[in-house]
């Protein structure tokens, strides 16, 4: 299957400085960083056949901040209030900050996938080595070829009296691509949206704000209505 995709930052769909090569990181398999895990499973062919499809995603920006939990407030002394508001946008609803989660969501950087293959789903999940910074990510999927959605940073803190400290380069999360046939392999062709594709790409990004409930149901449609694990179901039954 081939996946375009574009990366940008807050609504800076084609003017933010993340659009050129060299500034935002391309994505890559986390098969071509086998070099960073030292354990002999690097040679299994059932980690290999799952590293070759599974991606990661890393920060363009160095970012710091403090969470104090009682005022509901954060602190990112490095960044000036326009990059504040801008990178933190997402995160301001009535739930961010609790007795049981704090939950951040960053628009830095924010990613579009889109590909002319049916039923193709990206599930986005956690990276295990952000417990270093601090922060565990928060997991969801939905079917792209449908549903076209932008992807941000969402993590829940570890500890809330430690800063995060997030580094350019570090690894923010991990991405995974499925279609019927998981023997399929995965190539990513980072590529600039067409007008139309943006425009969709705005509505969707409407839905949620205007007609909430739509949005339970609709991420999950395929085209022919069948899941794309119904193969590994049928299995199981």
């Amino acid at each position: 299957m081939k996946i375009y995709y574009h990366q940008f930052h807050g609504e800076n769909v084609l003017t933010s400085p993340f659009t050129k090569k060299g500034v935002g990181f391309d994505i890559e398999s986390l098969y071509s960083l086998k070099n960073l895990y030292s354990g002999p499973y690097t040679s299994c062919p059932s980690w290999k056949h799952k590293a070759l499809r599974t991606f990661v995603v890393r920060s363009p920006i160095d970012l710091s901040f403090n969470v104090e939990k009682e005022s509901k407030s954060i602190f990112a002394p490095n960044l000036s209030q326009v990059f504040f508001n801008e990178y933190f946008k997402s995160t301001f609803n009535a739930d961010w900050c609790s007795d049981d989660a704090i939950s951040i969501q960053l628009s830095v950087p924010r990613l579009i996938f889109w590909t002319k293959s049916k039923n193709i789903w990206v599930e986005q999940r956690a990276h295990p080595h952000t417990i270093l910074n601090n922060f565990i990510g928060i997991g969801g999927w939905f079917n792209l070829s449908t549903w076209k959605r932008g992807i941000n940073v969402s993590f829940d803190i570890l500890d809330d009296k430690k800063p995060v400290n997030i580094k350019r380069g570090d690894i923010l999360y991990e991405l995974c691509f499925y279609s019927n046939d998981l023997n399929e392999s995965v190539v990513l062709k980072r590529k600039e949206p067409s007008d139309k594709l943006i425009q969709e790409f705005i509505r969707t990004q409407s839905v949620k704000n205007y007609i909430p409930q739509v949005v339970h149901n609709l991420p999950f449609k395929n085209s022919k209505k069948e899941c794309p694990f119904k193969s590994l179901l049928t299995n199981f039954q």
